[in-house]
């Protein structure tokens, strides 16, 4: 693809790809494709439609509150998709990471409540909670479940013991990921095999996805709980 500037609009565009620290023309001209074709906001478009959103809310006008967290949020998958956006967005590889695993937790409380009353205790009743994202991480993690649950999504979730407003206060990401893949081997179970859906999650396939919590290196060899573990 040949693309013919004026000797003006090129200097324009060289300065503005220095100044704005992109690797190449080509990712600034990829970027400004992407926005006209998606009709994602721009950082300054993103920010004025915040601002008219606030004043309509303070005159009393009803609002979409949901849009208007979104857009504070940068929680890009909740308005007009686009395939870049301000630098300050959550990614939407970010946010999957997030609702998967609160619908993890959302099928393993159900999946306890199905047990049969001789395989339930006080301990799996207690390791099936959420525990939240890491307030530390600057990940946006813990933000964005909180948007969620301020739009009544998830929020059915039984929060663990002593949970504070859904923040672990410890590294979560990694525990939640090996969680995550054992959950994956068993999330649509005997949906082939008839047309009623997913199963509920068998005693021993909890403890499996429970016990993955645990790093591979600390399970057989160390008994002493660390950071990494719950």
């Amino acid at each position: 693809m040949t693309i013919t500037l004026s000797d003006d609009l090129e200097n324009s565009i060289r300065s503005y790809v220095s100044n704005k620290g992109y690797a190449s023309i080509s990712d600034f001209i990829r970027e400004a494709a992407s926005n006209a074709l998606y009709e994602s906001p721009s950082f300054w478009e993103r920010s004025i439609l915040i601002k008219l959103m606030e004043l309509q809310k303070a005159s009393g006008l009803n609002i979409n509150e949901e849009a208007l967290g979104a857009l504070v949020g940068g929680y890009s998958i909740f308005y007009p998709k686009a395939e870049i956006g301000p630098s300050d967005e959550m990614s939407e590889e970010d946010m999957r990471f997030v609702m998967d695993i609160l619908d993890m937790y959302r099928w393993m409380q159900f999946s306890y409540r199905e047990l049969d009353n001789k395989d339930k205790n006080d301990k799996l009743a207690e390791d099936v909670k959420f525990r939240g994202f890491d307030g530390n991480a600057g990940d946006g993690y813990l933000a964005f479940t909180r948007f969620l649950q301020e739009n009544d999504r998830w929020l059915d979730l039984e929060l663990a013991t002593g949970n504070d407003g859904l923040n672990s206060h410890m590294p979560v990401n990694d525990i939640y990921a090996r969680m995550l893949s054992e959950y994956k081997k068993y999330k649509w179970r005997g949906l082939e095999a008839d047309l009623s859906g997913p199963k509920p999650l068998t005693l021993e396939q909890l403890k499996e996805i429970i016990d993955a919590r645990i790093h591979p290196e600390n399970r057989k060899h160390n008994s002493i709980k660390t950071s990494r573990d719950w």
